[in-house]
């Protein structure tokens, strides 16, 4: 089946998205002072500081992408093709071996080094069995700078569940066009039987699903960041 321009328009900026989000999580690990990026699996990304990403993604961003996307899979009709040997192990396997001894044939070459341009990655990559949902992320990216800003304002003492819950709903409207605060905001902040536009009374009963989800949020983003630190996402 042939992709066409439009099919691989839409793929490249779903791939620039994810890099977006993953280059937020990193700038927030970058400023906080409990957190320590390892800065040599980012040698690549040349990272400033609160520079906007599209200003980067001119500078480093499309080299980036490039390195962290994983090797398309080759079939084995393509393999008299001139394989670039950054991306793949360059691997002759005898015909005569079973499985089982190509397989230990494999291993025994990985770890003597007698490969090719053995290349061993310190780069910072993509999980490799994540589904990337970009929602998902920003909305724990969301709760996270809401969760911060009361930190701040609390001098790093215990935020409780309504005041987080309060703070992401007032932080939803305020920057949403619509007036109408639940054509943004994630349903599991919405609570039961009252108009998520109100976010300055928080109800234990009514709301006590809702508070479990918005500090589910900040417990997602703060995971995320710990791996973002150590050259991974998400």
């Amino acid at each position: 089946m042939n992709t066409n321009a439009t099919d691989i328009d839409s793929t490249d900026e779903k791939h620039k998205e994810t890099l977006r989000i993953w280059y937020e999580f990193l700038q927030r690990a970058l400023h906080h002072k409990n957190h320590k990026v390892d800065l040599q699996k980012y040698a690549q990304w040349k990272l400033k500081r609160n520079q906007p990403f599209e200003k980067w993604w001119s500078i480093s961003g499309r080299n980036v992408l490039k390195s962290i996307l994983p090797a398309t899979p080759f079939e084995c009709t393509n393999f008299k093709s001139d394989i670039s040997s950054e991306k793949y192990y360059l691997i002759a396997i005898p015909r005569q071996l079973t499985a089982t001894d190509a397989g230990n044939y494999v291993r025994k070459l990985l770890l003597n080094k007698q490969v090719a341009h053995v290349k061993s990655s310190i780069s910072a990559s993509l999980s490799k069995d994540s589904e990337i949902r970009h929602n998902n992320l920003r909305k724990y990216l969301f709760a996270y700078d809401c969760h911060q800003k009361l930190l701040e304002e609390f001098r790093d003492e215990r935020v409780s569940g309504a005041n987080l819950l309060s703070m992401i709903r007032k932080s939803y409207l305020d920057n949403n066009i619509s007036p109408n605060l639940s054509e943004r905001m994630p349903p599991a902040l919405y609570g039961q039987g009252r108009s998520p536009d109100s976010y300055e009374y928080i109800y234990s009963d009514d709301d006590s699903q809702a508070i479990a989800a918005a500090r589910r949020y900040v417990k997602k983003a703060n995971q995320i960041i710990l791996n973002v630190e150590k050259g991974h996402f998400p």
